[in-house]
């Protein structure tokens, strides 16, 4: 789930319109969903998401971390 602290967060959808979230607004996107977040300039949002989530879905990337990887900093 993404939910924005301030500013502005435009989420893009594989097959659909995109979605533009402002302060206050927020926004679950659907397990196995293709999407990116874009933001035009800086905004604040808190991600709140299951420990099993996986960042790139069943793509391999070199830029994914493990929890474990995210916890330590």
């Amino acid at each position: 789930m993404f939910y924005v602290v301030y500013g502005s967060l435009r989420i893009q959808f594989e097959g659909r319109d995109d979605v533009v979230l402002n302060a206050g607004d927020f926004c679950i996107v659907p397990k196995n969903t293709m999407h990116n977040p874009v933001a035009d300039a800086e905004c604040g949002i808190a991600l709140i998401e299951t420990v099993t989530t996986l960042h790139t879905g069943d793509t391999p990337s070199p830029l994914a971390k493990s929890i474990d990887a995210q916890l330590a900093g």
